[in-house]
């Protein structure tokens, strides 16, 4: 993925920020309020670099059709430590022994 610049990461942690509090993603209007401007033309203009960077998804014809997509994760290499046995379960075989109370 590409770098963003200080304005475009800000519009993304106001996303992250709103779907963490509210649970929904932010209007154009929202971002905008945080961002401290009137109108939504530069607001509009970041989601799309976000979009075409990869950070985020837009759905066209919703208020709120901000998706961020999920957190793609680096492979790790695990040693295996042991082996697990497979087969049919076998019942649990039970050694009560009961112990006698003598009284003299």
């Amino acid at each position: 993925m590409q770098q963003l610049t200080a304005r475009q990461q800000r519009v993304l942690d106001i996303i992250n920020d709103f779907i963490e509090r509210i649970g929904c993603p932010p209007t154009l209007r929202e971002i905008a309020e945080h961002l401290g401007v009137n109108g939504t033309m530069g607001v509009m203009k970041h989601l799309k670099a976000l979009e075409t960077k990869g950070f985020l998804i837009r759905q066209e014809g919703s208020s709120r059709g901000i998706v961020l997509p999920p957190p793609t994760s680096q492979a790790t290499s695990l040693p295996i430590v042991g082996v697990v046995r497979a087969g049919l379960p076998q019942p649990p075989v039970e050694d009560l022994q009961i112990a006698q109370n003598t009284i003299s």
